[in-house]
């Protein structure tokens, strides 16, 4: 199939109207939005672009670009939700185009790319960590973009050609590391080793697969590894050397805590069984895992002698088996292993339409438009008898409307693509469906889920009661909302330290910031009758805590969180010093 000319057009307004323009409709979600735009906010703040720091305390969980990339945004577009999420945006669209330009030249041409792309962009767990401020897809673009260069470089058949994708891998690992640490240099070679072996190839220069019977190995790629080792190395070195001299604890911290520690540690954080991330997978594909089973059909009959296959199934499966032998485990660390399941997904498709009989094709497509009929249908119906569906109250109406017709015009277009016989329209139909939801979602939200995981109506409605250079304090988890809202970034912390803790306890510079419970209402009465004391809490704890706590002045409750205020009885700080908490730090 051509390129048509309204292909790429085509699919750049719809994914303009889907990722881009609503990107600034939702508040910032606690805690992962917040941090990563409070961060770039304190590095345009302050001038210090080298050490991260989060309410001006060092925070070395993670390398400098991501927050650069969001600090750029928002110093050209302003301190806003837009400008914090665009840079996981665009990094989702050159994801995207690194997968096109890599199926169109061997995956099967223009149409089997553009496919790809489309169910890449379609995919629930793309779309939505592509629409949030977190940092997993910059790193996804990064290593996407690697692979990409790499396999351009292992089939060209110039020397020259070649040390040009190489050094294109390396500028592009040496990114990854810029965002997430090791994980930049690991994820490459657990895909490319694995590959090289399968394929057995010597890696020269002079063909992309061996002769029949001729053993090459992995000879070729050692010999050819110091160009994008070079490369990244030098993009890297700059700032790592700058962070170890100013901050000579931050490789030892980042090394063993967030990395071995991490992957090794029974007490690791977010500890997860060896099997967790099979669901996960399965539902971060999604809507496009309904036609696996067709997929692998049409993959068996492709054969694996490909080599395009058998690179994007290593670059699918083995960074799937790594962190899945990990004991700490979120969701999105398994972003990166998307890309290739969607080529895959598309190529499977295609080679299974290719025979006149389909069944399975169809069985998934009337399959996913029953469940979105049927979801539909339910929700018009609860409306219709003035029932509200879950989670919506009784004034967002147009809200589950929206979702509903959106959700209605994507399953007629799947029942549309079931009954038609050419393939290449059965595939448009299909992937031109979710674009409506996907949109429709931004503004859909329910007014309760976001009180529950944002308190940006709580802080924003209470601005004017919070006085520069009076007392704030907040609990760990909203500490970095309390900042981004307040522009403020000497936020204490009441009893908890959380994801501080490492900057609050190792530096002597820190400050005392943390007080605990049974000390506040002693820091209260020592501060003067016209200081507002003001608390940030989870609504969870303050329930829990209130009777331990002193009564507030003023109060302010709104779905997950609380502010407080209480009314100081003592002398306050002078004009322009930094308050500090009484008997209050390290080991009490």
């Amino acid at each position: 199939m051509p390129l048509r000319p309204w292909m790429m057009p085509s699919l750049a307004a719809l994914f303009i109207a889907a990722y881009i323009l609503p990107l600034g409709v939702r508040p910032l979600f606690v805690p992962d939005e917040c941090r990563y735009a409070e961060i770039p906010r304190e590095m345009l703040e302050s001038g210090e672009w080298v050490v991260p720091r989060l309410d001006g305390v060092r925070y070395f969980e993670k390398p400098v670009l991501g927050y650069w990339l969001t600090g750029i945004s928002m110093g050209a577009l302003g301190q806003n939700n837009f400008a914090v999420r665009l840079p996981a945006a665009l990094s989702a669209a050159l994801t995207a185009l690194a997968v096109f330009f890599l199926v169109r030249r061997f995956g099967g041409g223009v149409a089997h790319a553009a496919a790809a792309a489309m169910a890449l962009l379609t995919s629930v767990m793309f779309f939505v960590t592509g629409c949030s401020a977190i940092l997993d897809m910059p790193l996804t673009m990064f290593v996407s973009g690697g692979m990409v260069f790499f396999y351009f470089a292992y089939r060209a058949e110039g020397p020259e050609v070649k040390a040009l994708h190489l050094a294109l891998f390396g500028l592009c690992i040496g990114g990854a590391f810029l965002v997430k640490g090791f994980l930049a240099l690991v994820i490459p070679c657990l895909i490319i080793v694995p590959f090289v072996l399968w394929e057995r190839g010597p890696f020269d220069g002079t063909q992309g697969r061996p002769e029949p019977g001729r053993k090459g190995g992995g000879r070729g790629l050692f010999r050819l590894a110091w160009i994008p080792a070079a490369v990244a190395a030098l993009l890297s070195a700059p700032w790592a050397i700058l962070i170890h001299l100013r901050e000579p604890d931050f490789w030892h911290y980042f090394i063993w805590i967030e990395h071995v520690h991490r992957f090794f540690s029974a007490h690791a954080q977010h500890v997860e069984p060896v099997w967790y991330f099979a669901p996960v997978i399965l539902g971060a594909m999604a809507p496009w895992t309904v036609f696996l089973p067709a997929a692998v059909i049409g993959l068996r009959r492709r054969g694996l002698n490909d080599s395009f296959l058998r690179f994007a199934l290593s670059w699918a499966v083995f960074p799937f088996l790594f962190f899945s032998l990990s004991r700490g485990k979120l969701e999105t660390y398994i972003l990166p292993c998307l890309p290739p399941l969607a080529a895959l997904i598309v190529s499977g498709l295609f080679a299974y339409l290719e025979q006149p009989r389909r069944k399975l094709f169809n069985a998934g497509a009337w399959l996913l438009s029953g469940v979105l009929f049927a979801a539909s249908a339910a929700v018009v119906v609860c409306g219709a008898v003035g029932i509200s569906p879950i989670l919506y109250a009784a004034d967002e109406a147009w809200k589950w409307l929206i979702l509903a017709g959106a959700a209605l015009v994507w399953a007629s277009l799947a029942m549309f693509a079931a009954r038609c016989k050419r393939p290449q329209e059965s595939m448009v139909l299909l992937l031109s469906g979710p674009w409506l939801v996907m949109a429709a979602a931004h503004f859909a939200l329910p007014r309760s889920v976001e009180a529950y995981y944002t308190p940006a109506a709580l802080l924003r409605r209470n601005a004017p009661r919070v006085v520069p250079q009076q007392p704030l304090f907040s609990r760990a988890g909203t500490v970095p909302a309390t900042c981004w809202y307040y522009k403020r970034s000497d936020v204490g912390l009441l009893e908890s330290r959380g994801e501080l803790e490492y900057g609050l306890d190792d530096f002597s510079d820190a400050g005392v910031r943390v007080i605990r419970e049974r000390r506040f209402a002693k820091f209260i009465s020592g501060c003067a009758p016209e200081t507002l004391v003001t608390v940030v809490f989870f609504r969870d704890y303050y329930d829990r805590k209130r009777a331990d706590l002193p009564p507030p002045e003023f109060e302010d409750v709104s779905g997950g969180f609380v502010l407080a205020q209480y009314r100081g009885g003592a002398r306050t700080p002078a004009p322009g010093r930094k308050w500090a908490v009484p008997n209050a730090g390290k080991g009490q």
